[in-house]
């Protein structure tokens, strides 16, 4: 189906996933995307009619005569190419999370004597995640380039990628601040492309895990707190991943904790080491209510302790195919460990890091679906089947 510029084809589920959209109820900087491409379709059906034919001589790379006004027009410059290679104007790193189409509802009423939220409800609490039970599945980030044509329609420009993302799915992981601070003008950003009832989960810097080991804890994490509580309401826990080879250090984790008290900013501890998995650290955690993150890595699972009312799960990759994406069995499964461990917990919170071939948000959206199935009260995320994987 011709849909796009000359010599583009542009898919026809593009176009599906903006008929689905209600605009009475689209964050503002979604709806004037989809407006953006609205228009450029218009454009292009005009340009269409007004280009000649291809030629035998035509540039075969993409089907338009050399030197016409579509094939300039087709064409990247280097400048822009490299731009987009270093990373955005906003100075976040090239590796970041950034942005789909609401395509899930929430689920109203009761069932099994469970509250399944509706659609006008929101997210209850603030930096803490606490309100009625509550399953918040998403990725860990979103500024994928590689999801073009997947998650993100192909024309949908990178900087509305986040509304797209936000308007789909009710959380994420942002994965900028281990590589560094952002700046006050990119935090406001994030807000402002987000509903309030999003969530913004923040990975701690690499500074203060890999770089001081989580020794004298307080200045950085005043500086990170100070910077990404203008998200206001949509600031998520912190996630605290420690390098592979950190040694159990429950005194310097303990202080750390303290310092997140002071802004009741409850914390995820995601150690690697197994020296960390001891009965110490799981009461240590325990007396902070903070959370031992659930982890799988190619079928290697870490301990299922519970150490608060809330929970944290990351699946970094799965065995299936595409290459760590997660089967439909093993779904199943953790949707059955986390109704089982956390089935009165105020706020759980899944992660999705297998970004390649875009099975990350493919995958985050099926455990929604599976979670629904089983009567698990979850937050908005898209059909599943509307997000293709990519070669």
């Amino acid at each position: 189906m011709w849909l796009g510029r000359p010599g583009r084809y542009r898919p026809k589920r593009e176009t599906q996933w903006l008929q689905r959209f209600d605009k009475d109820r689209l964050h503002p900087c979604l709806g004037a995307a989809m407006e953006r491409i609205r228009r450029a379709d218009a454009r292009d059906h005009v340009e269409q009619d007004l280009v000649e034919a291809p030629t035998p001589e035509a540039d075969g790379d993409h089907g338009m005569p050399i030197g016409s006004a579509a094939d300039r027009a087709h064409r990247v410059s280097p400048t822009r190419g490299a731009t987009e290679r270093r990373g955005d104007q906003s100075g976040r790193p090239r590796r970041n999370g950034q942005g789909l189409s609401r395509s899930g509802e929430l689920h109203g009423g009761r069932k099994h004597g469970r509250r399944i939220a509706r659609t006008s409800d929101s997210f209850a609490s603030t930096s803490s995640g606490h309100g009625w039970p509550m399953l918040a599945i998403g990725t860990c980030g979103w500024d994928y380039r590689h999801w073009r044509g997947g998650l993100y329609p192909p024309r949908l420009r990178r900087q509305d990628w986040l509304a797209w993302y936000a308007n789909a799915f009710g959380a994420v992981e942002v994965d900028a601040t281990f590589y560094g601070l952002p700046s006050e003008h990119a935090v406001h950003t994030w807000s402002e492309r987000t509903p309030e009832d999003f969530r913004m989960t923040i990975k701690a810097s690499r500074y203060l895990t890999h770089v001081r080991h989580l020794h004298e804890p307080e200045e950085p994490l005043t500086r990170i707190y100070s910077r990404l509580a203008l998200l206001g309401p949509r600031l998520g826990p912190l996630l605290v991943q420690l390098p592979p080879t950190k040694l159990i250090d429950l005194g310097s984790l303990g202080e750390l904790l303290r310092v997140a008290e002071r802004w009741n900013w409850s914390v995820a501890v995601e150690p690697r080491h197994p020296s960390w998995f001891t009965d110490a650290f799981s009461a240590l955690l325990a007396h902070h209510n903070a959370t031992a993150v659930w982890t799988d890595w190619w079928g290697h699972v870490s301990p299922h302790t519970r150490t608060a009312d809330w929970g944290y799960v990351r699946l970094h990759a799965g065995g299936a195919h595409p290459e760590g994406a997660y089967s439909e069995h093993a779904l199943h499964s953790w949707v059955e460990r986390i109704a089982t461990q956390y089935d009165d917990a105020t706020m759980t919170y899944v992660m999705f890091n297998n970004d390649a071939h875009g099975c990350a948000p493919r995958n985050a959206a099926r455990l929604a679906e599976l979670a629904r199935h089983a009567a698990l009260a979850t937050a908005r995320a898209p059909q599943a089947g509307l997000i293709p994987l990519i070669a």
